[in-house]
């Protein structure tokens, strides 16, 4: 897919331009965006339109950003772009100094159009986003509005402004894009000008698009950063302005998946990335499909639970976990990112055991990853420990959890798993079903079945563990306890995010998919020679 997309970007585009000059009886007062904005002369910054959905949240009256005054535009393929010739506002090209070229205004806004529409192209007509809607007669016409402007050290922003539906919250809304004049502030050298110029309208479109077609959920604004800069590298992946970002989360595993600070949501456009190789690209679009009615939370489960995909979030996030540890000197671009030598090594909680045990407490939100390194005397094993309660994160709810993780070099009760030849590890926490770590499947032993008791409203599934690190056929003979009632499945084992390792299912109903009656139910698990046996109590509400 990378290099399709790639290919596309390379295609000539051929322009019909048109010139206007706004009369003064088109022009209004410009409303600086630096009022909403947290810009300021020392730092940069990515978006505005994180800082936008905070004011939202707070006061909507204060998205009600009047369009700039600009002094001509050009129009070419349902683009108009609004520019200066005189004045702080000109833009220009830089030279091969990166320093900006006097007289160039027109070539630069020849490269917007250019861009533009290589970017509508790629991301409308091959990935199969919808696109952004139009706005009627703003800005002078129903084309899209791109305004050029000296953003101080503001790569660009999606500004909201008419709403489409009556929704409180989720809306969809018309949008304009705000965009730096010559992007000479971008870091590294390499980046400035043109190739942050690229990268920002990719960014800008994908948020018009998020804005106009799908919804914007005020709480969700992590979301849109993650996608939008990960459409950035879809589109141009040689410029790779998402590096500088990454620091944000691999020194940071332990903030919620949901952060968004001005950083962690642009490194985490690596979600993007790994939803893209491990299953499809189109999973990301089918999410924003989703998010027409729903958050993006619940918007990601139904898209990774949809054919061809069959996952769940949790899976999925104790996956992607795994994936940021195999990076810089551990990196394998073949089997996780292609661009993982790029990345930074994620932080680690160093455990030493100096005597014969030791333990690390603390707490993690949830959906958060804290990576340990255990050190004895005669090996070093590395852990993943991760918080997976998805229906605290979707509640919002801002909880952490605790946990004791003990370990020791020697098996000091039933409780404890071995997690190498002389290590042996046991996690104290209120629910561990909430809880993943990494290769240790033992945490739910073998045939034994969880949930349990299962409470059921027809929906959810008991699993039983199965020792196999590959889906393998089994089959699952569920009786009453009066033995009046056998129940016969058969099928292949599931990935299951706990405990980590494959699992047998069983969903409460009978093989004529009528719901069980709540009792006490027998189980006989079988496969590959081995024989596992077992209680289930169902409680049908």
């Amino acid at each position: 897919m990378r290099s399709s997309v790639y290919n596309a970007l390379r295609i000539t585009v051929v322009l019909t331009c048109t010139f206007t000059t706004l009369s003064s009886s088109q022009m209004r007062s410009t409303t600086a965006i630096s009022a909403i904005l947290s810009v300021d002369s020392t730092s940069t910054i990515k978006c505005g339109l994180p800082d936008l959905a905070r004011h939202w949240e707070n006061d909507r009256s204060s998205l009600d950003v009047t369009r700039p005054v600009m002094q001509k535009t050009r129009m070419a393929g349902g683009f108009r772009v609004h520019y200066d010739t005189v004045g702080s506002n000109v833009p220009a090209l830089l030279d091969i100094n990166k320093q900006r070229l006097s007289g160039t205004y027109e070539e630069y806004v020849d490269s917007v159009l250019a861009i533009i529409q290589a970017v509508f192209s790629t991301e409308t007509m091959i990935l199969g986003y919808a696109a952004a809607p139009q706005d009627g007669i703003e800005g002078g016409g129903p084309e899209y509005d791109i305004y050029v402007q000296e953003l101080s050290n503001l790569y660009g922003v999606t500004i909201p402004e008419n709403q489409l539906d009556s929704k409180p919250d989720g809306g969809r809304f018309t949008s304009y894009l705000e965009i730096d004049n010559d992007f000479i502030f971008v870091s590294p050298f390499a980046n400035k000008g043109l190739p942050a110029l690229r990268v920002t309208l990719a960014h800008e479109y994908h948020h018009a698009i998020q804005l106009g077609s799908y919804g914007f959920w005020s709480r969700d604004r992590y979301f849109y950063e993650v996608t939008s800069t990960w459409m950035e590298d879809v589109l141009f992946t040689e410029v790779n302005d998402y590096l500088q970002y990454l620091p944000s989360h691999f020194l940071n595993p332990h903030r919620a998946f949901t952060t968004s600070d001005g950083a962690t949501e642009y490194a985490r456009c690596i979600w993007g990335h790994y939803l893209a190789k491990r299953f499809s690209p189109a999973v990301i679009r089918m999410t924003w499909e989703e998010m027409r009615n729903l958050p993006s939370l619940q918007a990601i489960d139904n898209a990774l639970r949809s054919p061809p995909f069959f996952s769940t979030f949790r899976s999925a996030f104790t996956e992607w976990s795994q994936w940021n540890f195999y990076t810089a000197s551990r990196a394998d671009s073949v089997r996780y990112y292609p661009e993982s030598p790029l990345y930074p090594l994620v932080s680690q909680t160093i455990v030493s055991i100096t005597s014969s045990t030791a333990q690390s407490a603390g707490s993690l939100p949830a959906l958060a990853s804290r990576y340990f390194e255990i050190r004895s005397s005669t090996e070093s094993v590395n852990l993943i420990l991760s918080n997976i309660n998805f229906e605290s994160a979707v509640q919002n709810a801002g909880t952490t959890f605790p946990y004791t993780y003990r370990f020791s070099n020697s098996k000091l009760g039933a409780e404890y798993r071995q997690a190498g030849t002389s290590l042996f590890v046991k996690l104290d926490v209120s629910d561990i079903s909430n809880w993943y770590t990494s290769g240790l499947s033992a945490f739910f032993p073998e045939g034994v079945a969880f949930p349990n008791p299962f409470i059921t409203s027809g929906k959810g599934v008991v699993n039983i563990p199965i020792n196999s690190s590959i889906s393998i056929p089994y089959s699952l003979s569920v009786l009453s306890s009066d033995m009046d009632r056998a129940f016969t499945f058969t099928g292949n084992s599931r990935y299951v995010a706990p405990p980590g390792a494959q699992a047998a299912q069983w969903d409460g109903t009978t093989e004529n998919g009528e719901r069980a009656p709540s009792g006490v139910y027998l189980y006989v698990l079988e496969y590959g020679g081995e024989i596992h046996k077992g209680k289930i109590v169902l409680i049908q509400r």
